[in-house]
């Protein structure tokens, strides 16, 4: 059924005249899409490795995340990195080794995954403007997006895309796809239960597609169950235990980050993000960059779109609201829906019209120099767009500006907003009379990895104390910030020290 309807569409693809050698444009069209692929993998995959020195220690929020497992017991988001603890236990390779391996065949066969879809497309450019835009590929150019467990996600869902379009997304596969594999990944990451819908997009009948969430549905409720009878106390245990585990491969992690979130419960999330919500309305600009990326798929789109698409994003977005008021990462969730919406929109790729032909021929015959357009749809998506992973006030601005904001922010602008933060903010918790003098060493060009623990303490408090905002009290949130900063700062000290000791002998 789905080949016969294929080759009525080819049928009905208008005709150019003029066109050029249908070889050529093939060519052509290879080209871009390969050197599109491979400018947008390359910045990702070099950045695989600063997660682990980040600041003088791992990343609190991407390799922390990666290695959380159930060696204090069950617990969310730790059947991956209990997979990746059961593999070092037993090949006796560093779980960091094994956690950059994984990293790598992620990202790249996401982008393997998306070379193959675009390849089956008739047409080329208006694909590419859509994959450079904000909040889809142009966001994992200048962001961590694709470090974290996101990076999991994105290459299933590519996968199963791209399985579908070649017609090998059989009943076989969707059973072992929808009992095994999606619950393990909701095992991985429970937020991911509000993308299920992208998923169940793919099977045609709804009575088949409601037995397929099922185990979804039970895992996510068993994870939501566990989280909310197990006692703070149990929870922090099995926080320590998850750190101890680590000891005897020389990891030595911090209760912090990604961790400490595990301890949260959803009343202190709530509470928490009252005080970002307060904190500045950074998440009303997202929420209308998320319009206006929904826009740009509309307009290259629109044949495309049907009731049953609009439904599936309608109901996942819909799940993924809550996780708006718990959790700050408003950039992450915003991606995840456009970009899970564009594979989707890319699996009825015959669909194409006269005007985007036209373009790919304008284009081929009048630009061969393949660079400049590429560049061109890099400007777009970082001076007319916002790539919504950098930090404010970067983002109100496009990414490709950041630089151009930081030359005109001179360092002595930038040394006394960072002195005024740190003075309002060890009034709360009485720091040192030090960590203001140190704070002159901190604006030079010393490399984090290299400070002395004080000047490192010192940076630690500067990235999370904030200006007194009239709306809320920010005490709290400054004692948590300096209790947390200790505990970065003894994991750094340990880390250093046992790799010294290693040295030596």
């Amino acid at each position: 059924m789905l080949a016969e309807k294929n080759s009525i569409s080819d049928n009905a693809i208008p005709t150019i005249e003029n066109q050029p050698n249908k070889s050529n444009i093939i060519l052509y069209k290879k080209i871009i899409i390969s050197l599109s692929i491979i400018l947008s993998a390359i910045a990702p995959l070099l950045r695989l490795s600063d997660q682990y020195h980040y600041n003088g220690s791992l990343s609190l929020w991407t390799v922390y995340d990666w290695l959380i497992n159930y060696q204090g017991g069950f617990i969310r988001r730790g059947f991956a990195g209990e997979i990746i603890y059961l593999t070092a236990s037993l090949t006796h390779i560093s779980p960091l080794y094994i956690l950059l391996f994984l990293q790598i065949f992620l990202i790249t066969s996401l982008f393997y995954n998306t070379w193959k879809i675009l390849l089956k497309q008739q047409d080329i450019v208006r694909h590419l403007i859509v994959m450079f835009s904000p909040a889809f590929f142009a966001s994992f150019l200048d962001s961590n997006i694709l470090e974290r467990k996101d990076a999991l996600y994105f290459t299933i869902i590519s996968y199963l895309a791209r399985l579908y379009i070649e017609q090998r997304f059989s009943k076989i596969k969707q059973i072992i796809y929808f009992c095994i594999v999606y619950p393990a990944l909701i095992l991985t990451h429970e937020i991911f239960f509000a993308l299920l819908p992208y998923s169940l997009f793919f099977i045609k009948n709804k009575k088949t597609a409601l037995i397929y969430s099922i185990p979804s549905m039970l895992t996510f409720a068993i994870i939501i169950f566990h989280h909310h009878i197990t006692p703070h106390i149990q929870a922090k245990q099995q926080v320590q235990d998850i750190i101890s585990s680590y000891h005897k491969f020389g990891i030595y992690l911090a209760n912090a980050g990604a961790l400490n979130w595990l301890e949260f419960s959803t009343i202190q999330g709530f509470h928490y993000m009252e005080y970002y919500y307060f904190r500045n309305f950074l998440w009303l600009v997202f929420l209308l960059l998320s319009i206006y990326n929904i826009i740009i798929l509309v307009i290259f789109y629109k044949n495309r779109f049907n009731k049953r698409t609009i439904a599936y994003t309608a109901f996942s977005i819909l799940l993924m609201m809550p996780v708006f008021l718990v959790a700050t990462d408003w950039a992450r969730f915003i991606i995840f829906e456009c970009v899970s919406l564009w594979f989707i929109l890319l699996t009825n790729y015959t669909e194409v019209s006269t005007i985007f032909l036209k373009l790919d021929n304008i284009l081929i015959n009048q630009i061969p120099k393949v660079l400049i357009l590429l560049n061109l749809l890099f400007i777009y998506g970082g001076i007319l767009g916002v790539n919504l992973a950098v930090s404010f006030p970067n983002a109100t601005l496009g990414y490709l500006t950041n630089s151009a904001y930081n030359i005109l922010r001179d360092k002595h602008s930038a040394y006394q907003y960072n002195l005024a933060k740190l003075q309002l903010g060890c009034k709360v918790v009485k720091c040192p009379p030090s960590y203001a003098q140190n704070l002159k060493k901190i604006m030079q060009a010393t490399p984090l990895q290299h400070m002395n623990m004080t000047d490192l303490k010192t940076f630690y408090l500067l990235t999370c104390f904030v200006q007194p905002n009239p709306y809320l009290n920010y005490v709290k949130a400054d004692q948590y910030c300096y209790k947390i900063t200790n505990r970065i700062s003894q994991a750094v000290n340990l880390s250093r020290h046992k790799a010294k000791t290693n040295i030596l002998k």
